[in-house]
């Protein structure tokens, strides 16, 4: 319960060494050393994480302090056209519920805007603070990226002889099907990058 606030941090990093893992082998097999081939590894994705936190944390921030900002530009323009609505609306016969609904929901738009404003505006020193605890996030990655192998067989080690197999030859599977779902979705993000 003391650790919750870090733990999904060594989750993350775990999962990260997880598909990197089929690489270093790889590498591995080829003649490199373990060592050698995380490092290798290690360094071309910390360049990747580096140039996408660059690009994308800047903008994010920025995104979040314009709605903070324009919240109330957003609100009456929103109010403005919910009038236009009802304006178009009255030329006709509509029951008096759908009105009354309206303008209900036309109230809780002016209760609700300046409500989420106020939680952006917490939210962002908040995710200043996390970016912090991103910093640990390459560390993690490049310990469990060195230990992923004893750490799998020490893991494996706590399963009963008469499953281990099973176990084996199930995970395997599972690598498989995860490893192919992970190059589609990298085809797809990728195709996406380049039609934008």
């Amino acid at each position: 319960w003391r650790v919750r606030e870090i733990l999904p941090l060594f989750l993350l990093g775990l999962f990260i060494a997880y598909l990197f893992d089929p690489l270093l082998d790889k590498l591995q097999k080829r003649g490199w050393s373990r060592g050698r081939a995380v490092w290798l590894v290690y360094m071309l994705f910390f360049m990747f994480f580096s140039v996408v936190a660059l690009i994308v944390i800047p903008v994010s921030i920025s995104q979040v302090h314009n709605a903070v900002a324009n919240a109330s530009v957003y609100q009456e323009k929103v109010l403005d056209l919910t009038a236009t609505g009802e304006e178009f609306i009255k030329n006709y016969e509509v029951p008096k519920q759908v009105l009354d609904a309206i303008t209900q929901a036309k109230e809780r738009l002016r209760q609700i805007v300046p409500k989420i404003a106020e939680r952006l505006a917490n939210w962002l020193p908040g995710a200043v603070s996390s970016l912090f605890l991103m910093i640990i996030l390459p560390i993690i990655i490049f310990y469990f990226m060195n230990e992923f192998d004893p750490l799998r067989l020490r893991a494996l080690s706590l399963v009963p002889d008469d499953f281990r197999d099973d176990v084996v030859q199930m995970s395997s599977e599972v690598n498989d099907m995860l490893a192919r779902y992970v190059r589609g979705q990298a085809v797809v993000s990728l195709l996406v990058a380049v039609s934008v």
